[in-house]
């Protein structure tokens, strides 16, 4: 596989569309509620609302004008959450000196890793079935879902449970379930869009992790994206964590670290 500029251009703005429709989702469940978002050049500025999963740029290189930066800021400010950029290991040196320069550091990194839909993975070591979520599963997977994200913290399961009933309608996207017997044990989200199969909302209930649940998630899906004729699929994951393991050993190439730099929100644009 090629990596190059424009495959991640490719990334890039499929991202954006998906966190946009994430937004609708959002005003969807929540039609007075704060998310907001807009798209910008190839890109989206998303702010879900405080405490929530994404408040962030995606698919934005920093500018290198004060006035275009002033108004990316000002999306966030006016958001009530910290302004805060992706920015992967394409972006340029100057790019990066003008976030420093601004007050913004990195809190977070994550791992882009992408393969071709044909690729060869694991067998799951337990009997594992995964089934596409229709109107007699949501609640099983919103369940899972929260549970697996959020653990035990009542405020965590709230946000996690807000952000999958916003991703249940979403139209790129299709979620599944994970059994074991009768038991529902994980879950997984594949989202199609100009030809790339993105693979997220993996997670797999604590006592069913090292069991071959992501593997089963993850072979399904992969076969669904080949027969739609993508000739991508791309995955994120928090660096040294279990989710990038399993990618490289299923065969994905890790084509980028992004990092999010943000700075604290103090009184800026408006």
């Amino acid at each position: 596989m090629i990596v190059d500029r424009p495959l991640i251009d490719r990334l890039d703005r499929t991202a954006a569309q998906l966190v946009l429709e994430m937004a609708d989702g959002y005003q969807r469940v929540e039609p007075a509620g704060p998310a907001a978002a807009r798209s910008f050049g190839q890109g989206a500025l998303v702010a879900l609302g405080p405490g929530r999963w994404v408040n962030r740029s995606i698919g934005i290189p920093p500018p290198d004008d004060q006035a275009t930066f002033d108004e990316l800021e000002g999306f966030f400010v006016r958001a009530g959450v910290p302004p805060s950029f992706e920015v992967d290991t394409w972006a340029s040196s100057s790019a990066l000196r003008g976030l420093a320069t601004r007050g913004f550091s990195v809190e977070w990194f994550r791992e882009l890793f992408v393969a071709e839909p044909g690729v060869r993975t694991e067998e799951a070591t337990t009997a594992v079935s995964v089934h596409a979520v229709g109107p007699g599963r949501v609640d099983d997977w919103i369940e899972v879902f929260s549970k697996a994200f959020a653990g035990d913290v009542p405020s965590e399961q709230g946000v996690a449970e807000l952000h999958a009933r916003a991703m249940e309608s979403t139209p790129s996207t299709t979620h599944f379930v994970a059994t074991v017997g009768s038991e529902v044990v994980g879950c997984g989200s594949l989202s199609v869009i100009d030809g790339i199969a993105w693979l997220g909302g993996t997670a797999t209930l604590p006592a069913h992790r090292g069991r071959g649940v992501q593997t089963a998630l993850l072979r399904h899906r992969l076969q669904l994206a080949s027969d739609a004729g993508c000739d991508i699929a791309a995955a994120t994951a928090m660096p040294g964590g279990p989710s990038g393991r399993n990618l490289r050993r299923s065969g994905f190439t890790l084509v980028a670290v992004q990092a999010v730099m943000t700075r604290p929100l103090t009184r800026g644009p408006s």
